[in-house]
């Protein structure tokens, strides 16, 4: 009895090699299609990231840099709106390297900097477009948006954020 039980079950995988083969012969073109689709967008995913995100991103740091230097020396305008040697300002960083990680922080710049100018409705605008998830700079910011609503006189929202 142990012997026919061998026999089927061999039987039984060479059906089952047999209907996988022929699952596949018949779904050869739509199972060759799917796997090089897959491979295609995973290599335009390596690409775009290598070719366009991390070169724009670099960029967007370098121009970032002296404007953290203005801000650092208390020349908020300048480092708002840059200046005439080559710096164009935090506002033009934001838009231009928009949906990089230097973008985000040079809103985060722009919103200190109008806090610091007195423009507190510039700063909310600012601060609450700067999209933080740390530890450190996120809190922060919150408590330079509180401090903002404080000065405009919304006690209410400037309570809510502190």
């Amino acid at each position: 009895m142990a012997e026919q039980k061998k026999t089927n079950e061999a039987l039984n995988v060479e059906d089952a090699l047999t209907q996988s083969e022929a699952f596949f012969i018949k779904n050869k073109k739509a199972i060759i299609g799917t796997v090089v689709a897959v491979i295609i967008i995973i290599a335009g995913v390596v690409m775009y990231k290598n070719l366009y995100a991390d070169p724009r991103e670099e960029k967007a740091q370098a121009a970032l840099f002296k404007g953290q230097e203005y801000f650092e020396a208390d020349a908020y305008a300048q480092a708002l709106n840059g200046d005439s040697i080559g710096f164009a300002g935090f506002v033009k960083v934001a838009d231009e390297y928009s949906g990089t990680k230097a973008a985000n922080l040079a809103k985060a710049y722009m919103g200190l900097c109008y806090a610091h100018l007195g423009k507190y409705d510039e700063a909310v605008k600012a601060l609450d477009s700067f999209d933080g998830d740390d530890q450190m700079v996120a809190p922060a910011m919150k408590g330079a948006m509180g401090n903002c609503y404080a000065q405009l006189g919304q006690l209410d929202k400037a309570a809510s954020m502190l």
